[in-house]
């Protein structure tokens, strides 16, 4: 047997020198100039040496026949072109065969039987040693081939049709850093497909691929997505080509690579409602990746035209020449769009050549349109046929329908979110807090003292407010779950105003996604929410390593902070500040209406604010909420379960110097807020925008002994609102209102069409100048938790606000009530006193237990919604 790698043995060319390296022979090539062209470019190469490649065409799985065309062909092309040198490491001969079953003819006895059945036993263990003993030898092949000291010789790697998962690379994190060094990396056809149980590797080549439902082998249409692109400049811009095509699977992400060939799914057959990528580049590091999914064929191997997309792909990886190679995601999700719009004619009947035409009109007038549609676009990967009817349908009659516009003389609108604010605000009578932007804000406008979240987690709360709908409906109960998974068709605050015309952009944190590891990227957005998105990335990230926490090395949620050093500027809430008045100057030149939402991320965990804040609140100022020794007795254990162990020690000077991170971060994140408004004044935009200004949920700072949320106690369930329409009234209200209310507010103020199936009311009484407030009536807002995580529900709690009373029901994973709560904040505003078991408050407990009972009715929806998922 065999043990060395098997590298193609080609001769030595003129200047070529021969060194011996772990008992194998590299080639390495004396500088040279290349005099000739590649394949036909205008351009001669510059004076290089020509780099030398490690092609591997090792394959454990299925081997397609092409690789033996393969071989001289890409031996060839280096030759021709003086580009590139080649080595095989090629899979090693004797592998053995399985033994194959025996079959039972009629006229066997069953002792003759059993000995026939023991031989193969002692054949398929005889097969099995001798196996282990040929993979043992693949294994010592790779591990010199990608030893440090063997790819120190090589200039990139081709992984040409390779298959299978276990490719023997014994170290792949530091093969895959050595390209990111600045080395090729070259996928042909099934390369996408090797590895794709390493998340290391399917995040490094793009994606994974996931079988070829076309008609393997079958004859398909295709599209230059990147027309005049060097790597793809030698098709035309749509052709017809015979060759096997693979699709990705969910793993891919647009965002990382740049996509130059696509199937064009409107000249293939079946017309199925994918974008599936052909050929693509990206830049990794300092290295540079080039992956076709052609190469199946004997046929395509031979044809002039793909030998030249290869080479030219091989020349950019090598860095012989500069093209384009930022992801396209836009210009992916258009094609992506396209292919639906086929499948939707086939299903449906309509005229493609109609819905076509109005399709690309539509995505030249807004490129990102497509990229809105993305998501609901993929979700269709798990539906049958008849399933996507309903996104076909929805699809269509958007394409039909022009484009709205703006009437003229609507209000803008300004959304500004912090995250994890309490009501610890000036403006809310807390003395303590240093918030003079927010509370300037507060006196031009309408204060509610009584605003409610529907769930305090960031997710939920947010899923909620952005759709009007209640935790029950979106069944968003925790962190993880998008809304759309539930209702793709589901018309958002934010969409609404899109759909009328407004430009729609958000700044930061809207939806949701983790703080701090998630700053900078999209999370748990929603595409089809916006028209541009800005994601800030500051130097808080940076300084992650400097961050003091309870739990070292948790922050998002885990009490934590920082009193930073550096320019203020830098930090993510200062970037998107920035960015939302660049946006504002650009709307006031262009005369655009707008729907503009700022999400900053203070004072969420960890609380980091530069050190000039937190000298706004010395610590010897600081006081911590007062806790009744026998607090906890009071209560079911189901109030304070969201303590966490390490809050407890919270206390004295620890405690202090939490609050006083906590007070700076929110006087640095009302610093920012005032930047925003002051710009809004500034461009004279504020006599025709509305502003609202809140947060996600409450948070505690010590009351009751708890910290951050997921209570179901007023620090946790209040939310600091304020909503200031031009000509609007101004003052305090009263009333009890709900995040979900935002929605139907916001249209009615704008003159937009609410979005069919919101659960809130218009507050416009309440805001608008000479409203009837006085006549309009308070209704109960209503706040839920689960306990244990929606995946593992473990009961939950439910909680009503009703004027003087908040009332709260827990209940088990059976839906047994296990405790309640009524407080009475004409007299207890800090819920020190539960008065649930008091018989002169039952009255009012029935009463209230009947209001939640038909709110939530029946119990048993949270966890049926987590469970369904």
């Amino acid at each position: 047997m065999e043990t060395g790698p098997q590298f193609l043995e080609t001769g030595p060319r003129p200047g070529e020198t021969k060194t011996m390296i772990a008992g194998n022979l590299f080639r390495r090539a004396a500088p040279a100039v290349l005099a000739g062209v590649l394949l036909g470019s205008a351009a001669a190469l510059e004076a290089a040496e020509p780099a030398r490649l490690l092609v591997v065409t090792v394959t454990t799985g299925f081997r397609h026949g092409s690789i033996a065309t393969a071989e001289p062909v890409l031996e060839q092309l280096g030759r021709e072109s003086g580009l590139f040198h080649v080595d095989f490491l090629r899979l090693p001969p004797g592998r053995p065969g399985r033994p194959a079953e025996p079959k039972r003819a009629l006229d066997t006895s069953d002792a003759e039987w059993e000995k026939q059945q023991a031989a193969h036993r002692l054949a398929l263990e005889q097969h099995r040693v001798a196996d282990a003993a040929w993979f043992a030898g693949l294994e010592d092949q790779f591990a010199k081939a990608f030893a440090p000291e063997a790819l120190a010789h090589f200039d990139g790697v081709i992984f040409a049709s390779t298959t299978g998962d276990d490719l023997p690379i014994p170290d792949l994190p530091a093969f895959l850093d050595w390209v990111r060094s600045g080395k090729a990396f070259i996928g042909v056809h099934a390369a996408t497909d090797t590895l794709k149980r390493s998340d290391a590797y399917v995040e490094f080549i793009g994606g994974a691929f996931a079988g070829h439902p076309w008609n393997a082998g079958g004859e398909h249409g295709f599209v230059v997505d990147e027309p005049g692109h060097r790597l793809v400049a030698m098709f035309p811009e749509r052709f017809r080509w015979k060759d096997e095509i693979y699709q990705y699977d969910q793993r891919y992400v647009p965002e990382n690579v740049r996509v130059l060939l696509s199937l064009d799914m409107a000249a293939s057959n079946p017309k199925e409602p994918w974008h599936v990528p052909v050929s693509w580049i990206r830049e990794v590091g300092k290295g540079r990746l080039f992956s076709t999914n052609l190469g199946h064929n004997d046929s395509t191997w031979k044809d002039p035209t793909f030998q030249k997309h290869l080479t030219e792909g091989i020349a950019w990886a090598l860095g012989r020449f500069d093209a384009p190679a930022t992801p396209n995601p836009e210009v992916q999700a258009a094609e992506y769009l396209r292919s639906v719009v086929a499948a939707a004619c086939a299903a449906t009947g309509a005229d493609h050549a109609d819905l076509r035409a109005r399709a690309d009109a539509r995505i030249k007038a807004d490129p990102a349109w497509a990229r809105r549609w993305r998501p609901q676009l993929v979700a269709l990967r798990t539906q049958n046929p008849d399933e996507r009817k309903a996104t076909y349908e929805r699809l269509v009659a958007e394409i039909r329908a022009a484009p709205a516009k703006a009437a003229a003389g609507r209000k803008n609108v300004l959304l500004v979110m912090c995250d994890d604010l309490c009501c610890a605000l000036g403006a809310y009578g807390d003395a303590a807090a240093k918030s003079p932007a927010i509370d300037r804000l507060a006196a031009r406008g309408v204060r509610f003292q009584r605003a409610y979240c529907q769930f305090p987690l960031c997710n939920p709360s947010r899923a909620s407010m952005l759709t009007g709908r209640r935790p029950q409906r979106t069944t968003v109960l925790d962190n993880t779950v998008h809304f759309r998974t539930v209702d793709p068709a589901i018309v958002t605050l934010p969409q609404a105003f899109r759909a009328a015309g407004y430009r729609v952009e958000r700044v930061g944190k809207l939806y949701h996604y983790g703080v701090p590891r998630q700053i900078g990227t999209d999370g748990l957005d929603d595409p089809p929410s916006w028209d541009a998105v800005f994601n800030p990335k500051g130097r808080d990230v940076a300084d992650e390593g400097l961050i003091f926490s309870l739990e070292p090395g948790q922050f998002g949620g885990t009490v934590s902070w920082l009193a930073a050093d550096g320019d203020p500027a830098e930090q993510t809430d200062a970037l998107g500040a920035a960015h939302a008045e660049r946006r504002l100057e650009a709307f006031a030149r262009d005369k655009t209406p707008f729907f503009l939402a700022v999400g900053f991320y203070r004072p969420h965990t960890p609380y980091v604010a530069p050190k000039a804040f937190f000298a706004r609140h010395p610590i010897d100022t600081v006081r911590l909420p007062e806790v009744p020794a026998d607090h906890d007795a009071g209560v079911p254990p189901a109030a304070i379960a969201s303590r966490k162990k390490e809050q407890v020690r919270l206390v004295g000077d620890l405690g202090r110097q939490a609050l006083q991170a906590y007070r700076a971060s929110v006087s640095f994140v009302d610093e920012q807020v005032g930047r925003v408004i002051d710009a809004l004044d500034r461009l004279g935009l504020a006599d025709d925008t509305i502003v609202v200004f809140t947060s996600d949920h409450g948070y505690h700072l010590g009351e009751h002994g708890l910290w951050q949320k997921m209570s179901l106690f007023e620090e946790s369930a209040r939310v600091p609102l304020v909503i200031a329409a031009p000509g609007g009234a101004r003052g305090v209200r009263d009333h009890t209102v709900e995040l979900v209310d935002l929605a139907p507010t916001l249209c009615a103020l704008a003159g937009v069409a609410v979005p069919q199936g919101v659960d809130g009311r218009s507050l416009v009484p309440l805001v608008a100048a000479g409203g009837d407030v006085a006549g309009f009536p308070d209704r109960p807002a209503f706040t839920q938790v689960t306990r244990g995580g929606a995946k593992n529900p473990g009961g939950g709690g439910q909680s009503v606000r009703r004027g003087r009373w908040r009332y709260t029901e827990w209940h088990d994973a059976a839906g047994t009530t296990t405790g309640r709560q009524l407080y009475d904040h004409d007299t207890d505003p800090h819920e020190l006193t539960n008065l649930a078991a008091d018989p002169a408050h039952a009255a009012t407990v029935a009463e209230l237990a009947g209001l939640v009972a038909e709110r939530f009715t029946p119990r048993a929806d949270v966890k049926a919604a987590a469970v369904s998922r």
